[in-house]
């Protein structure tokens, strides 16, 4: 969680996203600045299948979201999410 106008949000982004430099902050905190599972998965993603697949990668090892937000999300068994994810 972030406090502060949406100037300092915006400058303080890209320090949210290099995470090897934040190691001592919480998760939650890590991922502040990350995209929400709705915009990450656009309703084209649903059918393309590949698309899909590249997007439950990002948002695992890039945004942090967990096996089973991301389950929620596109209407799959958490243990799918991560066989797709970690290949």
């Amino acid at each position: 969680m972030l406090l502060g106008s949406e100037r300092f949000v915006e400058r303080l982004a890209p320090e949210l996203r290099d995470k090897r430099r934040l190691k001592e902050i919480p998760r939650r905190q890590r991922f502040a600045a990350r995209l929400a599972l709705g915009q990450l998965f656009a309703a084209r993603t649903r059918t393309d299948r590949t698309r899909r697949n590249e997007v439950i990668r990002r948002a695992h090892l890039d945004h942090g979201y967990s096996l089973s937000e991301i389950g929620r999300a596109v209407g799959l068994h958490y243990a799918t999410i991560s066989r797709i994810a970690n290949p």
